[in-house]
């Protein structure tokens, strides 16, 4: 999620960021963690679905600029003019794909 941009100290684990460019804002600060560009699935098998890029709010990073948040999933009535599609993977898989971690923080956010 778009938090793990400003996650502090020696982080060892999965981040999971589905949008493009906060998920380049999280390489660019080198953690020791994985990262993935995918989101997190609501259903047991991987899927395909639209994210509507610009369906977040912003953050500001000073009084003159910020950037937008994590997208939203679209719906059949939404404007589809700026959706990516991208592939969700059950949280399951992610870990099994990392070998099977002990989790000792979960840390979800929901936008």
């Amino acid at each position: 999620a778009g938090g793990g941009v400003f996650v502090e100290g020696e982080v060892r684990g999965i981040l999971v960021e589905p949008m493009p460019l906060l998920y380049n804002m999280c390489k660019e600060v080198n953690r020791a963690a994985s990262l993935i560009n995918t989101c997190l699935g609501l259903k047991d098998t991987p899927y395909f679905a639209d994210f509507n890029v610009y369906s977040g709010g912003k953050i500001k990073t000073s009084n003159t600029s910020g950037f937008m948040t994590t997208a939203a999933l679209t719906s059949d009535k939404s404007d589809h003019t700026n959706n990516i599609k991208l592939q969700c993977f059950p949280l399951y898989s992610v870990l099994l794909a990392k070998g099977n971690p002990t989790v000792n923080l979960f840390v979800l956010d929901i936008e």
